[in-house]
């Protein structure tokens, strides 16, 4: 009856790609402390994981009831909701988890791939470049911006942003 080793049992698993015994061992830690905020975070995770995306919206939403704060479970369910295509509520999420968190460069990547599916380059661009000055080696963003210049026919910087990406 010790919920942090069930918990982080089901971490552990989740990183091997067992994730119904993953979520088995996030239940069981949940059962024991129902107050767990980790533990319905990782264990969205998973769901996300297993495309079970409703069940991964709803662990999300207990881990942020149970902790307003928690960014990192404001974060995932921004990318659930890209996932899914909710695209507005993607990007109000990636809002809160960067209120939240100011520095969070994977929130501002990700905020700007919602951006640039809306077609709000501009926008786009912005976030990208946030992501970057808080992560200056962050391929993903460079690669991102680069795919974003490049809609925008800004070839030449579109190619700087990709040699970034892989140097």
């Amino acid at each position: 009856d010790y919920a942090e080793a069930f918990y982080n049992r089901g971490v552990a698993l989740k990183e091997l790609k067992l994730l119904e015994d993953a979520l088995t061992s996030f239940d069981k830690a949940i059962d024991l402390r129902p107050d767990y905020a980790k533990a319905f975070n990782n264990r969205g995770t998973a769901l996300q994981e297993l495309k079970r995306l409703g069940d991964a919206l709803a662990s999300y939403d207990r881990a942020i009831a149970l902790k307003p704060d928690y960014a990192e479970a404001v974060y995932n369910r921004g990318n659930t909701l890209q996932e899914l295509k909710r695209l507005d509520d993607a990007l109000a999420s990636y809002d809160r988890a960067i209120a939240l968190k100011p520095d969070y460069a994977n929130a501002f990547n990700n905020r700007g791939n919602t951006l640039q599916e809306l077609k709000r380059l501009d926008d786009a661009l912005v976030s990208y470049d946030k992501a970057i000055a808080f992560k200056p080696d962050d391929a993903h963003a460079f690669n991102n911006r680069g795919n974003v210049l490049k809609e925008l026919k800004l070839l030449d910087e579109a190619l700087e942003s990709y040699d970034k990406a892989i140097t």
